[in-house]
């Protein structure tokens, strides 16, 4: 199920020709680096951002398999506990890609 919700984001940033990962980038990069695509080319600044309508949402299926094994782990795990996994995992895999992508555009 997750995987399927993946795919289907990742073809609905492709339809929407990256604006949902330049949304997503926007709001990390401001968080993280107090800025956000300002000081980036516009040549570099698109396909940042189809990078990342393609790249997050696979930290849904990691966040998704992260908070099972969690479940199985401890009994009576709640469901609270096992969506709080899966936000963590997704804000984290967001960081790192908004990070990386940011320096590979400065560098492009």
């Amino acid at each position: 199920m997750a995987l399927l919700f993946a795919g289907a984001m990742v073809v609905l940033g492709l339809v929407l020709l990256g604006l949902p990962g330049a949304l997503i980038y926007e709001v990390a990069a401001r968080l993280l680096l107090g800025h956000g695509a300002d000081d980036l080319a516009a040549d570099a600044a698109w396909p940042l951002a189809i990078l990342m309508s393609v790249l997050w949402p696979f930290g849904v299926p990691m966040g998704w398999l992260l908070a099972r094994l969690a479940a199985r782990r401890r009994a009576g795990f709640p469901f609270a506990g096992r969506a709080a996994v899966l936000v963590g995992v997704e804000c984290a895999w967001v960081m790192v890609l908004t990070l990386l992508l940011h320096h590979a555009a400065k560098a492009a």
